[in-house]
């Protein structure tokens, strides 16, 4: 992969893509790991998968994951310190663990429909997360999966949840809501 160039700003990756980060071919997955220049890239419509680590610590702030993508394995985009904005596809079905942990100024999410747990520690830390509509498909919200989300103030459950567990709203000082089904 790229991992380290920290010169790279600007990436554009061809449309034939599938996947990015996974194969036989590939020793690991941190693609454009630690690429901290980083800060423009626009996904190819054919990508399936994000493999893992594949954009950690970049300075990406604004990303638009393609319509085919149905996972992004753990740690992906964590510790994109940038990123404030990132659009998921309905596709998706897999948020892995630590996906965007540590993603200090990301404020809103929304979580598709056809991902069924959020897993641990997806979103650990984003601190500026504020805004949040978890999918009808989640059954499980895994350990610490919001921990330390300091400015998340109301979450709506869907109806499909039937497992919260420990600590996976653990440090939301501003929960003033949550609205739980009938």
């Amino acid at each position: 992969g790229f991992e380290s160039c920290e010169t790279v700003t600007d990436v554009v990756l061809p449309s034939t893509l599938k996947y990015l980060g996974k194969g036989s071919d590939c020793t690991h997955n941190r693609i454009f790991s630690n690429c901290s220049g980083l800060s423009v890239i626009d996904l190819p419509e054919n990508l399936s998968e994000i493999g893992k680590s594949a954009f950690n610590n970049t300075s990406i702030n604004k990303i638009v994951i393609p319509e085919n993508v149905k996972t992004i394995a753990s740690f992906a985009f964590s510790d994109c310190n940038m990123l404030e904005e990132i659009t998921l596809p309905m596709t998706l079905e897999i948020i892995d663990n630590s996906c965007f942990k540590d993603c200090i100024m990301l404020r809103g999410i929304i979580i598709p429909n056809k991902v069924q747990k959020i897993n641990p520690s997806t979103f650990e830390n984003c601190s500026s997360l504020k805004s949040l509509v978890i999918g009808e498909s989640v059954s499980v919200i895994e350990k610490e999966a919001f921990k330390n989300c300091t400015s998340l103030e109301s979450v709506v459950v869907p109806s499909n949840l039937n497992l919260i567990k420990e600590s996976a709203f653990e440090g939301c000082k501003e929960l003033k809501s949550i609205i739980l089904p009938y």
